[in-house]
């Protein structure tokens, strides 16, 4: 899957502005409330995995009701060598990219450190690299995914990696070790889950040229 992003901005506590490619003159624009990665560190036993989720920020306009859309997978990063610091270099390249400002992660001090040694060598800064919720409950996680799928409040492109471990996970898998059989679902659990327990919080687009009577702006 390929997301064919040309820049990005975001607003001062406003929302993260996409400008995708377009084959017309038309602009593609996307909007996102808040851009969050989930992260499965590499081991002996599997690779390495991130995967960045878009909140999408509704047409206030079209959708006055609905406060926040669905989450969106936008990039996945799988990384199968041996060098450490070539994965970090993915993901926070993904992350200035895109605007993403958390990481969510399984507790490692030892992977932390060395994560936060990286950024500081190159003075890597604008996001966070957090604890997940809920890290240590495989199955709290899956059925978040599997309830957002369902509902249609989490898009995933049939063609990503982290899809095909969706559709080939069982019951008889969780017994072993599902973090590292399903490394892919490990990282999209993690960011589900902080979307869950943090979600963005509310974001008004104030329309300029819209007269507002100072007694109605103060609830009089």
């Amino acid at each position: 899957m390929e997301y064919d992003l040309i820049r990005s901005r975001k607003d001062k506590n406003g929302p993260i502005h996409h400008e995708l490619h377009s084959d017309t003159k038309e602009k593609n624009i996307k909007m996102y409330s808040a851009i969050r990665a989930g992260l499965h560190w590499p081991t002996e036993e599997s690779p390495g995995y991130a995967v960045f989720l878009g909140q999408e920020k509704p047409n206030s306009k079209l959708n006055p009701d609905i406060e926040q859309g669905p989450l969106r997978l936008l990039i996945e990063r799988e990384y199968q060598g041996l060098r450490l610091n070539d994965f970090l270099g993915q993901i926070t390249d993904d992350s200035a990219l895109l605007k993403a400002d958390i990481i969510y992660s399984q507790p490692d001090e030892a992977l932390k450190r060395v994560f936060w040694d990286y950024c500081d060598d190159r003075n890597v800064k604008g996001f966070r690299l957090l604890e997940a919720p809920f890290f240590d409950r495989f199955l709290l996680g899956l059925n978040r995914i599997l309830d957002l799928d369902s509902s249609g409040d989490l898009r995933i492109d049939k063609q990503s990696l982290v899809y095909q471990q969706l559709q080939a996970i069982s019951k008889q898998d969780l017994a072993l070790e599902p973090e590292t059989k399903y490394w892919r679902l490990d990282a999209l659990r993690h960011v589900v889950s902080g979307f869950a327990k943090s979600p963005p919080p509310k974001q008004y687009i104030f329309n300029r040229n819209r007269n507002v009577s100072k007694t109605a702006w103060m609830g009089a």
